[in-house]
C-alpha cells in the first residue's frame, strides 16, 4: 500500500528499474533493496558514506504499515 502514498509518487520508475536487479538476486529482500538503492544515490550525489547492512524482511502485506507517513504528496508540486 506504501507505493500508492502521494509521497512516493513517481517512485514507480525506480521500481522498475531495480526489478533487474532483483531478478538477479532473487535472495535479496525489496526492503533491502530499496534500502540499498537510497544508500547508494545519496554516495552517488556526492553525500557522505551510508552504513548499510543487509536483513530487512519483506511484509506479506501492508497490515504492519502505517496509514500515513506524514511526508508531503509528492505529485502535488513543491508549493506544499
Amino acid at each position: 500500500p506504501e507505493a500508492n502514498w502521494g509521497a512516493n509518487a513517481g517512485l514507480d520508475v525506480p521500481r522498475k528499474a531495480l526489478e533487474a536487479v532483483k531478478e538477479k538476486h532473487p535472495e535479496i529482500s525489496y526492503a533491502d533493496l530499496y534500502t540499498l538503492a537510497g544508500v547508494v544515490a545519496v554516495e552517488e550525489a556526492g553525500g557522505p558514506k551510508v552504513p548499510f547492512r543487509l536483513g530487512r524482511e519483506d511484509a506479506d502485506s501492508g497490515e504492519t504499515s502505517p496509514k500515513e507517513c506524514g511526508l508531503p504528496d509528492a505529485d502535488k508540486g513543491s508549493s506544499q
